[in-house]
């Protein structure tokens, strides 16, 4: 028992040196969120794109020579007008991700990453031919639309770190329904600054 916990000592150590090595960083970007509301019930479905927007921040801790942990914040806006209708709402998205990078020339890295994230609902409505507008976090007894504030998502994709700019895409995917037999997911294209 003594030997493996020496050799698990040792082998954290030599996984925290390499990563004392490596310098973390910091990234702020942009996002352009291709989103798409997908409603099944019964063997039938039925999708609906809407358009978002994202400002972010996230940080990347070494892990090993080009292994990172990648932690962050999001803010994301959304909306929709379609036939008389409107959709609004803004929430905030905690994703983490691992990322391994690849450096294919002096500063030019292509980051592959997947991970998981937390999203929390702050505000949403939606109004009908300039009526009221409702609240869709609000339970339907309530007059609302029962969508649910918190969700939690897989996601996957590859930035390119140009020196001080990155750039990328990614597909997005909510594990959980976003209101009943509604899930939600996305495409993002980023751009951003390195620091």
């Amino acid at each position: 028992m003594k030997k493996i916990r020496l050799m698990a000592l040792a082998a954290f150590a030599v996984i925290s040196m390499s990563a004392m090595a490596q310098e973390g960083f910091g990234s702020l970007y942009a996002q352009y969120n291709i989103s798409n509301m997908k409603m099944s019930y019964d063997g039938h479905s039925h999708s609906e794109g809407y358009n978002a927007a994202s400002l972010g921040y996230s940080y990347a801790i070494p892990m090993s020579d080009a292994l990172y942990l990648d932690l962050g914040v999001a803010g994301t806006y959304s909306w929709k007008s379609k036939d008389g209708s409107k959709l609004n709402m803004a929430s905030a998205k905690i994703p983490i991700n691992v990322f391994y990078g690849f450096e294919i020339s002096d500063g030019i890295y292509i980051d592959p990453f997947a991970g998981v994230y937390a999203r929390v609902g702050i505000w949403g409505e939606t109004k009908y031919d300039g009526g009221k507008g409702v609240d869709i976090f609000k339970d339907w007894e309530d007059g609302g639309m029962g969508a649910k504030r918190f969700q939690v998502g897989l996601q996957g994709g590859v930035r390119l770190r140009l020196n001080k700019f990155l750039i990328g895409a990614s597909y997005n995917q909510d594990l959980m329904e976003f209101a009943e037999h509604t899930k939600i997911n996305s495409i993002d294209l980023t751009l951003g600054v390195v620091f």
